[in-house]
């Protein structure tokens, strides 16, 4: 699965070489599960905002595609905490839930199938099945 961190890498690999257009969905994708699983916390804020900047906020270097309504609600919440008093307080950790599972779904149509089908894939299958394991990160020294 996509939370096993080999799985992740070797899929990793795969969008940066076959997929580069798409490595900012997954990037997003990968700072947003760091965000969530983050305490709350002035750390926490800090993800938030740079996940805000780089992918969402109108002068973000990679935008993620989403609804407009998603667009419009998270820069609308981001543009009310960025000044004033609510902007040390805790980000909630769901806020990007939806456009995290929409993105996830468009990683998965547009290059989840090709990258089952691929060598990079085929790896992870043929350490499984000769280790009759998930292959884990101690598998892979070099990663």
């Amino acid at each position: 699965t996509i939370n096993n961190p080999v799985f992740l890498g070797f899929y990793t690999r795969f969008v940066r070489i076959e997929k580069p257009e798409r490595l900012p969905w997954l990037q997003f994708w990968q700072a947003v599960e760091e965000f969530r699983v983050t305490p709350a916390s002035n750390a926490a804020n800090k993800l938030a905002y740079e996940i805000y900047r780089d992918y969402i906020s109108d002068k973000a270097e990679h935008l993620v595609p989403m609804t407009p309504a998603q667009e419009k609600g998270l820069r609308a919440f981001f543009a009310k905490r960025l000044e004033g008093p609510l902007a040390r307080t805790p980000v909630p950790s769901d806020i990007f839930a939806q456009a995290q599972a929409d993105i996830f779904e468009e990683l998965r149509l547009h290059t989840y199938d090709k990258f089952v089908g691929s060598s990079h894939f085929n790896g992870i299958v043929e350490l499984k099945e000769r280790e009759k394991e998930v292959p884990t990160i101690h598998h892979f020294y070099y990663l």
